[in-house]
């Protein structure tokens, strides 16, 4: 069977997997954004970089099975992305994730049980 080749737009690619490379990625230091996503990509950084080493449930611009009813691990954020842990089964996953395709970062509180 012959090889082939798909081509795509850069700008298309929202999430990839970094297993083989992650720890030693290294993102780009964030800065203000002046481009077109900048509403959506600025908060969402903020937002994402605060909850570093932290556990959060995310919303993206992605096939809904890669995150439905998960928790993600934030491991990094950097210019434009996140990079993020996520289990299935008892694989172990690295994803960077496109800021620019983040709908909702829902932060997880811890419950704590009153005194008995």
């Amino acid at each position: 069977m012959p090889l082939s080749a798909v081509s795509f737009p850069i700008s298309q690619v929202k999430a990839v997997s970094v297993n083989a490379i992650f720890p030693d990625i290294k993102l780009l230091p964030i800065k203000k954004s002046n481009c077109t996503c900048k509403c959506i990509e600025d908060p969402a950084t903020r937002l994402l970089e605060e909850n570093i080493e932290e556990s959060v449930s995310l919303s993206a611009l992605v096939p809904l099975f890669l995150f439905e009813n998960s928790v993600e691990f934030i491991e990094d954020v950097g210019e434009g992305i996140v990079v993020f842990s996520i289990t299935f089964g008892t694989q172990e996953f690295q994803v960077a994730l496109s800021t620019c395709a983040v709908t909702r970062v829902e932060t997880l509180i811890e419950q704590k049980l009153p005194n008995s």
